[in-house]
């Protein structure tokens, strides 16, 4: 196995992991919001830990991203929607870091300092509408980068 195969395998799973590490964080903010009190120290440590697997596989992804594009020559060698792609990867990094870490921040504040529980379930619409656009870049990255360039219409023609 050359480095091009085992880089492709490690940039598959932590996209994979970078994928899923936010998946369920809505429906356990909504769920422990209502039941409120001593659910909430449990809830903000599951959100840091999300938060932390979000980050650690982002930063992995684009790094394994990075040594395959390297493997195959360097950022001219490779297709158009790999550079998409990795720009996708780098505004998905920061909306993770800086939007949805600080949504979650906010939630969790209202909820517990300032004691506004209704207030802190109305946030959750937002983190979930930023989460789902997260999602949404993820898989525009993913095709851009799978698909021909002729399928997709682009290209340095």
């Amino acid at each position: 196995m050359d480095r091009y195969e085992i880089f492709k395998i490690l940039h598959v799973m932590v996209m994979a992991i970078w994928f899923g590490a936010r998946l369920g964080t809505t429906r356990d903010l909504k769920n422990s919001l209502s039941l409120g009190g001593e659910h909430l120290e449990p809830l903000a440590g599951r959100m840091a830990r999300a938060n932390k697997i979000d980050m650690v596989a982002g930063v992995a992804t684009l790094l394994t991203g990075h040594q395959l594009i390297m493997a195959l020559g360097g950022m001219g060698d490779v297709k158009v929607g790999v550079h998409i792609g990795m720009t996708l990867g780098i505004v998905m990094l920061l909306l993770s870091g800086l939007g949805l870490r600080g949504k979650v921040n906010g939630i969790l504040s209202l909820a517990s300092e300032d004691g506004e529980p209704e207030a802190a379930r109305a946030k959750v619409g937002g983190y979930a509408a930023l989460l789902g656009i997260w999602h949404l870049l993820w898989l525009a990255g993913l095709v851009v980068m799978v698909l021909p360039e002729e399928t997709l219409g682009i290209g340095l023609d």
